[in-house]
């Protein structure tokens, strides 16, 4: 009787041995398969990865902004997230950074990204991620000095601070290239598409997205005209 449970205790234990190092191999076997799919669909398939780091930057800022527009009304993504002249004073800090990557639509989002993914992803490569960095930054900060200086109180802006860095220094830049200007099928000069911007926001009185113009007449020349 002892020897039957004795002989029943150790192919119980044998059993247990087996599976345990069933699983260890089943393990060991699937995980190099899990991180090539991964490898392969989330990383060597992503075109997020093919952008270099400032336009990369900016495409997760627009994906993000425009994720957490689904969560809020229209008027609380816009007291919280675009910028005020007093934002700073409210506490919303966010909102100096946030309000440059808000869009006001899906359409918005996605003509804004393929631009910047585009033309801003070959300007980077042109000019390099340092300066296309100082770009950026500066083109911001220029952009909330003028929301200080010339809105009113009461005033959330979105300003198109990017697409239009990305419009005026070509423009500066290369002020003859033809592009396509969406939706029209034609090719136009880029100057003739940052004056046409240029008149929209005049009309539209978002004088703050006239920064990027500056700092991209300034940066060029401090470069020698590259």
């Amino acid at each position: 009787m002892f020897k039957h449970i004795s002989k029943v205790n150790n192919m119980n234990a044998f059993k247990f041995r087996m599976g345990t190092q069933t699983n260890k191999l089943s393990q060991q076997a699937s995980k190099p398969l899990f991180m090539k799919f991964t490898k392969k669909f989330f990383m060597d398939g992503n075109p997020i990865n093919s952008l270099l780091p400032v336009t990369r930057s900016i495409i997760i800022g627009n994906v993000i902004m425009w994720g957490i527009s689904w969560v809020f009304s229209q008027r609380d993504f816009i007291t919280n997230f675009y910028y005020n002249s007093r934002s700073l004073e409210r506490g919303k800090f966010h909102a100096a950074i946030t309000s440059h990557f808000a869009k006001s639509g899906t359409l918005d989002f996605l003509i804004d990204s393929l631009i910047i993914g585009m033309v801003g992803n070959n300007i980077e490569a042109m000019v390099g991620t340092e300066f296309m960095k100082r770009l950026v930054l500066f083109s911001a900060v220029g952009t909330l000095a003028i929301i200080h200086m010339t809105a009113k109180q009461d005033e959330f802006f979105k300003p198109d601070t990017f697409i239009r860095t990305i419009i005026y220094f070509f423009a500066v830049k290369n002020p003859h290239q033809l592009v396509y200007f969406f939706p029209i099928p034609i090719r136009i000069k880029i100057m003739y598409i940052a004056a046409f911007v240029a008149l929209i926001d005049v009309i539209s009185g978002k004088f703050c997205n006239f920064a990027p113009l500056i700092t991209s007449v300034a940066l060029t020349r401090a470069k020698g005209g590259f």
